[in-house]
């Protein structure tokens, strides 16, 4: 788990998801691999992205 906050502006964001081999206890685990791009504006309003693999 990561969080990283910039300022300025930005045309993109580049990042790697593993899903090789997930390790799992029992049947009611998942695993969940996801990277979000969250843009909020000076009144609060907010815009994501969200990719990820379940």
């Amino acid at each position: 788990y990561a969080i990283a906050l910039v300022t300025g502006s930005y045309g993109g964001a580049e990042g790697t998801l593993s899903i090789w081999r997930p390790t799992l206890e029992d049947d009611s685990e998942m695993s969940l691999s996801q990277i979000w791009v969250l843009s909020r504006t000076a009144d609060d309003f907010s815009m994501s992205l969200e990719a990820g693999w379940m």
